[in-house]
């Protein structure tokens, strides 16, 4: 009877660990962390843009966004340290296409903190390039920070702003393109032989004749409601999720 009793406690306890166990996918799909204060991020992420340093053009209809990580999520005063990413976009060949940008970390100081921030009281150090970029890091960074710096992994951060370009040029008339349009009718069409879906919306389609089109959708899942429609006409299509 002993016996049967430690056996039933162990079973229930491994029932109960396999509940709240988190599983690798869940850990995976975690959201990256906020930097805290939507309008503080946009004003940096505007300030940003009017710097030669993180953001330049190099072609005509191209438009560029910037995206910024805390690096220190303890300190919300100034200075603060961040990641910055800034790329320029432009459409081709039915999605968008990187042309140029920038990565690195940067200290980003301001005279006083205001509910309204004039971007041109905004000031920046930011690491040179080659052998300096890592003195300077020893420079400009706090001793706690250097380590997630060159530890930095960016691909968060870069996925934050593929979003806000697609996004941009998705609702936009830019280049005469509505990419999301052009998804839909690539499937009603047949003309897609893999779908891809990304949690943060991104849906890129592959085509038949070995192209690509990438956009936004409206809405999470709405690209699978599309495939399925499509499927008595075009048979079944593959759908990847991220």
């Amino acid at each position: 009877m002993p016996l049967i009793i430690i056996g039933v406690i162990l079973t229930i306890l491994g029932v109960v660990l396999l509940i709240y166990q988190p599983s690798e996918k869940e850990n995976i799909n975690q959201p990256p962390i906020v930097f805290g204060n939507d309008q503080l991020e946009k004003a940096i992420t505007e300030y940003l843009l009017t710097e030669r340093h993180f953001s330049w053009t190099t072609k005509d209809d191209s438009r560029n966004f910037c995206s910024v990580e805390k690096l220190d999520q303890e300190n919300d005063l100034f200075p603060l340290y961040i990641w910055a990413y800034c790329a320029e976009y432009a459409i081709k060949d039915g999605g968008i296409k990187t042309l140029s940008g920038s990565s690195g970390p940067a200290e980003i100081n301001y005279p006083n903190e205001l509910s309204f921030y004039d971007l041109s009281r905004f000031s920046y150090k930011a690491p040179g390039d080659g052998s300096q970029y890592g003195e300077d890091i020893k420079r400009i960074f706090p001793d706690n920070l250097q380590n997630i710096i060159f530890n930095f992994d960016r691909d968060n951060i870069i996925r934050k702003n593929e979003t806000a370009a697609l996004a941009w040029f998705s609702s936009s008339e830019a280049g005469s393109a509505n990419l999301w349009e052009l998804v839909k009718k690539a499937v009603n069409d047949c003309e897609a032989s893999k779908v891809w879906q990304t949690h943060a919306k991104i849906v890129k389609a592959e085509l038949k004749n070995g192209g690509e089109l990438t956009t936004l959708e409206p809405e999470i899942d709405e690209i699978i409601k599309i495939v399925d429609e499509a499927e008595p006409k075009c048979g079944k299509i593959p759908i990847g999720t991220e």
